[in-house]
């Protein structure tokens, strides 16, 4: 996680590229804010070339519009 903008927000990079479509749906309630209390937002998720499809895309989209994703 890189924090540089402060702790109230984050971006995630995953730099070994092996983030899967269960993982990236899994991941939706902490990119849309829903974590424990205190801890930063998502809003930028880099998934550095991993296997993700596209339906697994748009439904990440859809479910946290505030989170950019890099593929």
């Amino acid at each position: 996680m890189n924090f540089a903008r402060g702790l109230s927000h984050a971006v995630v990079f995953f730099k070994n590229a092996n983030v899967t479509d269960a993982d990236l749906l899994a991941f939706v309630p902490a990119f849309n804010g829903y974590v424990t209390h205190g801890s930063p937002r998502v809003e930028k998720i880099r998934l550095n070339g991993s296997p993700v499809s596209d339906a697994a895309l748009k439904v990440f989209r859809k479910a946290a519009p505030k989170c950019e994703v890099e593929r």
